[in-house]
């Protein structure tokens, strides 16, 4: 009983020895890999990359998070974006002082990084390839930070989003071409909270949005082109809420609100094209856009389809702007108008007699416009 009560001791030290061993070897690694990431030698930057890859894929949960933070953190560096160099330093300037008995000069020189685009780049095909369904070693439901990150490309076509906490939070979209088409999130919570849209091109292309919580809270978008077309909201939260259409073109054209929760209260649409071209709203769909402010641009919801689910303009302010439904079709759910806040430029309907549709609210036309009591 000695021997073998001495054996298992024996035999849990070196596994606790065997374990610090691995721990200090893995963190040896992890150093030298984001060591070659930082470097200004675009070559050295690419070893990097991929040993950070190797290194997550050997690795369980919580060490392949490390490996995926280092990677995450990399895209969140300044960066000018349109694929101009980056400086590694800051240059401040050429000087000279005594120090006692000694003239001491002092001299910060550029370090560029020429190929920091591209870098980028391959930084972000690296974290897709793991999150797509059929990948081999998954990096779906680990947290990924582009908070503030300046992107402009990059492909996360397929990828889903199924668990954890993804942040593109505060993120600038400046250029170039970014695609979520295909992709699916099913699931945790995704937050585009604050980001901003400010040209090239962003899509959305038949991504489905089933579960979990998707934020774009006070989004701008100023610019460039995004589309949501064809994108299915049939299950989670998506919000759009306080969101601020300034310019460019936004399309949620042929998209299937069928399930789920929408949300773009408080958003603000003063200029641009916003487009629910052939959108069908069916089933258990919940869309509001309550309080929503009209004030310019345009809005047309040509071909739109109200069938099902409840949609909701209550309390929206109709003051300026082209918000255009005179060529969609209410044949059920419920659509709600009531209570506007300003009816200035109020939205073209495809009924003039004042008798809307069974399932549209309110029942006599037009709404009156509901000024609260200060």
């Amino acid at each position: 009983m000695i021997a073998g009560v001495g054996g298992i001791i024996y035999l849990t030290i070196a596994y606790r020895r065997q374990r610090g061993v691995e721990a200090s070897d893995f963190m040896n690694r992890l150093e030298n890999a984001a060591r070659q990431l930082g470097s200004s030698d675009p070559m050295v930057q690419y070893a990097g990359i991929y040993a950070l890859e190797a290194l997550a894929d050997e690795n369980a949960t919580e060490r392949k998070q490390l490996c995926v933070d280092v990677l995450c953190a990399y895209l969140r560096l300044p960066y000018q974006g349109n694929g101009r160099p980056t400086l590694l330093k800051e240059v401040v300037e050429k000087h000279a002082w005594t120090d006692g008995r000694r003239n001491v000069e002092e001299i910060r020189t550029h370090q560029l990084r020429p190929a920091d685009k591209e870098v980028r780049l391959t930084i972000i095909r690296t974290i897709s390839r793991h999150l797509q369904d059929d990948a081999s070693k998954t990096w779906s439901g680990l947290d990924l930070d582009f908070t503030g990150a300046v992107i402009d490309g990059g492909d996360f076509s397929g990828a889903v989003f199924s668990g954890g906490k993804v942040s593109f939070s505060g993120a600038k979209f400046s250029g170039g071409k970014v695609s979520f088409s295909g992709a699916k999130f099913s699931g945790g919570q995704v937050n585009f909270d604050g980001a901003e849209f400010l040209g090239g091109k962003v899509t959305f292309f038949g991504a489905q949005f089933s579960d979990g919580e998707v934020t774009f809270f006070g989004v701008r978008f100023s610019g460039g082109e995004v589309s949501f077309s064809e994108v299915q909201f049939c299950g989670g939260e998506v919000s759009f809420g306080r969101a601020k259409f300034f310019g460019g073109k936004v399309s949620f054209g042929y998209a299937e609100f069928s399930g789920g929760k929408v949300t773009l209260n408080g958003a603000e649409f003063f200029g641009g094209k916003v487009s629910f071209g052939r959108a069908r709203f069916s089933e258990e769909a919940e869309v509001s856009f309550g309080r929503a402010k009209f004030s310019g641009g345009e809005v047309p919801f040509s071909g739109a389809k109200f069938i099902g689910g409840e949609v909701s303009f209550f309390g929206a302010k109709f003051s300026d702007g082209d918000v255009d439904l005179s060529d969609a079709k209410f044949s059920g759910g419920h659509v709600d108008f009531r209570k506007p806040a300003a009816w200035d430029a109020p939205p073209r309907v495809p009924w003039d007699d004042g008798q809307p549709p069974v399932n549209v609210l309110p029942d006599q036309w037009p709404p009156t416009v509901w000024i609260p009591k200060e």
